[in-house]
């Protein structure tokens, strides 16, 4: 049955059409899929696509497949099913970039103009600066 649902049908290069989904057999060959087809993998294949899978380049697939052993040795009603091992690992949060965060990051710092001698100041220091010149400011007023 060429081309019905669920089947995929053997193509050389030049029958391809722009759109067309192909899949590479254990043969070797292209296959082009029809839309209700689903591609089965074996638990290897499954676990080599997982790898390989960019959108889980930051995980350690070894490792999580025994975490999940043991969280499933402590609730025995759950199986490991292919549905389960990808909600789970899709539940793993992509880790910030190494380095100087954003919020430790050094900044320039802001700086205020003193209203009375019209020297820049650092926020932080504003306050002792106003002090410090508005004590010089009335020693030298009432002298």
């Amino acid at each position: 049955m060429p081309n019905s649902p669920g089947t995929a049908q053997y193509v050389a290069g030049e029958n391809l059409k722009a759109g067309d989904v192909v899949c590479l057999g254990s043969d070797g060959k292209l296959y082009k899929q029809n839309s209700k087809m689903t591609l089965k993998l074996s638990d290897k294949s499954f676990i080599d696509f997982l790898r390989s899978n960019p959108a889980f380049s930051h995980i350690n697939i070894d490792k999580e497949l025994f975490k999940i052993d043991e969280w499933l040795k402590r609730h025995p009603g759950r199986h490991k099913t292919r549905r389960f091992v990808l909600h789970w690992l899709d539940r793993i949060e992509i880790p910030l970039q190494s380095g100087v965060s954003k919020l430790t990051e050094k900044r320039a710092p802001i700086l205020t103009r003193c209203f009375i001698c019209s020297v820049q100041v650092e926020n932080e220091e504003y306050p002792y600066h106003l002090r410090n010149c508005q004590e010089e400011f009335d020693k030298k007023r009432n002298s």
